[in-house]
């Protein structure tokens, strides 16, 4: 996908600077293969660029960085990439920025908020380990410090919305950059019913996007009815219920024994996560897999649709240099 040079929007915001910009010569010379590849990987949409007045193609420092990291890739010498964003991955620390997050989270400060998630995400940083190791830890921290009493539940909620709004950026930046291959899997998930929140299934949907895979997010409080339907109607590889509270544990562990039986006989798999499932509850389902977090489900998904092969060296067949 290409974007005019100077192209102002607040997705990007302060993060996409023309000192950070590489052409695509430079780029062909970090992944080692030639620039007509480049090129075309651009312009199906897998390297975000912008244009030049001049009509050149030109590719952020940020977005290589995230997909030579995503794509596992570790073949290619990222230091001259970090080198250009000034070290700024280098010094990544998750504990320094969970602490940071946190006090952006109990004053409510969502430019704050915004801030550091879209400063990780644009700094190649996935978006499974931003769930993992900044979102999760420090509202886990701030969930317990209002059980507490200590923080009000206004800051609790208006955080949460900060953090949702930052992720929607983070969504509609992979929707427009990542676009998924032909064979790509489906995956169709939810939140059970009676369980009101949002954010863990965006942030599951994240993961499989940015994978590359089909994502079809139903949100929260799913029956199982309605999941059952998605499934039959839509014959994904994978479904996936994420749940931060159950109202009925008993329910449901028959439902998803049920359901589980229903997938699986037609060849897909079920995946069951999320804080609010205990662990005896996923023992008695008994998948055939079972992740403990969103980097655990990263690399699932990716044995199941390996997208992250090394890039081959020379031109595409077909393709010419100037291409």
């Amino acid at each position: 996908m290409i974007r005019e040079l100077g192209y102002s929007s607040p997705l990007f915001g302060t993060f996409m600077t023309e000192s950070s910009l590489l052409s695509t010569q430079q780029v062909s010379d970090i992944l080692n293969v030639s620039s007509s590849t480049v090129k075309r990987w651009v312009d199906e949409g897998r390297l975000q660029a912008v244009k030049t007045i001049g009509g050149h193609r030109k590719i952020h420092a940020c977005d290589l960085l995230r997909v030579v990291r995503e794509q596992h890739w570790n073949h290619v010498n990222v230091g001259p990439i970090e080198e250009l964003l000034g070290t700024q991955n280098q010094n990544f620390c998750p504990d320094q920025t969970v602490f940071k997050f946190h006090e952006a989270l109990t004053k409510g400060n969502q430019e704050q908020i915004r801030t550091i998630l879209l400063e990780s995400y644009h700094g190649g940083i996935p978006v499974n380990e931003i769930g993992d190791q900044i979102i999760c830890p420090a509202m886990n921290q701030l969930g317990q410090e209002w059980s507490r009493g200590q923080v009000e539940i206004f800051y609790e909620h208006h955080s949460t919305q900060g953090v949702l709004a930052s992720l929607m950026e983070i969504r509609r930046h992979l929707i427009e950059t990542i676009r998924p291959p032909e064979n790509s899997p489906l995956a169709i998930g939810g939140g059970p019913e009676k369980d009101h929140y949002i954010l863990a299934n965006l942030l599951v949907e994240l993961v499989f996007l940015q994978s590359q895979w089909r994502v079809i997010n139903i949100g929260p409080n799913t029956p199982v009815a309605s999941l059952d339907k998605a499934f039959r109607e839509k014959s994904p590889k994978i479904v996936w219920v994420s749940a931060t509270h159950l109202a009925e544990p008993d329910t449901f562990l028959t439902d998803m024994k049920a359901f589980r039986t229903v997938v699986e006989q037609s060849g897909g798999e079920l995946v069951i996560g999320g804080q609010g499932v205990p662990r005896t509850i996923l023992d008695a389902i008994d998948l055939p897999w079972r992740g403990t977090n969103l980097t655990a489900l990263n690399q699932h998904i990716r044995v199941l649709f390996p997208v992250g092969q090394p890039p081959r060296r020379g031109r595409p067949p077909g393709k010419t240099a100037a291409g």
